[in-house]
């Protein structure tokens, strides 16, 4: 059993005699309020120009000048390395009972090298800390997209439309190889309350799909009506577009055309009607 997987694109048509006038708008300047001064500018404003003397505070003394150093005495012998001499200070037992019970003494670190964080510490031999990341699998699915909606413009009474709908597409990830087949239907488009003078028949509305837009993934397309001189009347259900797919993800798109015969006898208005496409 083979399912079918539609999206439908609502679509209108205007007559002569329906439209509006847009909304004017309006060039009256709007005010806008002073941006917030910074602390920084503030601070900048109080600051003296260049090459003025600054004011003297009453309670300033002045600078007495750095302050003469003694000179510092030079270094003595370097200190012996003979092992009788005596132990340097905190490594004698006596000096050791001084220090607090249960304190540890923090671990000797070679120069230059400083302490193993603990995170290195822990690691076990053998294991990366990067990240592994999963390949999600193929959904293996079929799915048709179309546009929500389309204007198809302004028409005139007794002539012909022709518009674009927007991009059609087909997206087949299903495992292996496998054919598919779109297909495309219309309603009647209706105004008002859709009487006989408020209604444009689908038997009016031509569709050719035109040729292939987006394309990848492989396999082979074939479109269901390459040119405008191959369009079919959608009173009844025609096949828009068909694919076979290779063992890869494939995207098929095309932009397909709309060619609307308005009958004299029908009432300006806004006509409305839907076109759906299914795949399967």
């Amino acid at each position: 059993m083979r399912r079918r997987h539609g999206a439908r694109l609502m679509a209108s048509i205007t007559l002569a005699g329906a439209l509006s006038a847009p909304a004017a708008s309006s060039d009256a300047a709007v005010p806008r309020d002073p941006l917030p001064r910074s602390p920084a500018a503030d601070w900048d404003a109080a600051q003296p120009e260049p090459g003025a003397s600054p004011t003297a505070s009453p309670s300033t003394s002045p600078d007495p000048g750095p302050a003469s150093s003694p000179s510092m005495p030079s270094a003595g012998p370097a200190p012996s390395e003979d092992p009788a001499a005596p132990p340097h200070p905190g490594d004698r037992p006596e000096d050791q009972a001084r220090r607090t019970p249960g304190r540890a003494r923090p671990e000797r670190v070679e120069p230059g090298l400083g302490e193993t964080p603990p995170a290195v510490r822990e690691r076990r031999p053998g294991r990366s800390g990067a990240r592994r990341h999963r390949t999600a699998a193929l959904a293996n699915t079929l799915t048709i997209t179309v546009p929500a909606s389309a204007n198809l413009g302004n028409g005139i009474l007794g002539r012909t439309l022709s518009a674009g709908m927007g991009t059609v597409s087909v997206e087949d990830s299903r495992n292996g190889s496998a054919g598919w087949t779109a297909t495309v239907s219309s309603t009647n488009f209706t105004t008002g309350a859709g009487s006989a003078s408020q209604t444009i028949s689908r038997a009016n509305v031509a569709y050719w799909s035109g040729p292939v837009t987006v394309s990848s993934g492989g396999g082979t397309r074939t479109p269901g009506q390459a040119t405008a001189d191959q369009r079919v009347s959608l009173s009844t259900t025609q096949v828009a577009f068909k694919g076979t797919k290779s063992p890869l993800t494939q995207v098929t798109g095309w932009q397909p055309t709309l060619v609307i015969t308005i009958p004299a006898s029908v009432v300006s208005g806004v006509y409305s009607g839907t076109i759906t496409h299914q795949v399967a």
